[in-house]
């Protein structure tokens, strides 16, 4: 079964280089990183994270991202 997931994670600023690099490994593709505000703190990012396969593969890669961020024990994530 091939699946699409979309997704949208907010991190930050320290977790971005190695949860996009984590996406990537797992042949998963980031669409985008930006910020909303200029001045926050801490400084928080949004990485949009989005994989079209099958569903072993894009549930794999992104439990080993999102593992990732919850290791800090600071962020937060949208759109589980």
């Amino acid at each position: 079964m091939r699946l699409l997931s979309r997704r949208q994670w907010r991190l930050l600023a320290n977790e971005v280089d190695t949860v996009v690099r984590s996406v990537r490994v797992s042949g998963l593709f980031v669409s985008a990183v930006h910020n909303h505000f200029a001045t926050e703190s801490p400084r928080l990012i949004f990485v949009h994270v989005a994989g079209v396969g099958n569903t072993s593969q894009i549930t794999t890669g992104l439990g080993n991202a999102m593992r990732l961020i919850n290791n800090t024990g600071t962020s937060s994530t949208s759109g589980r």
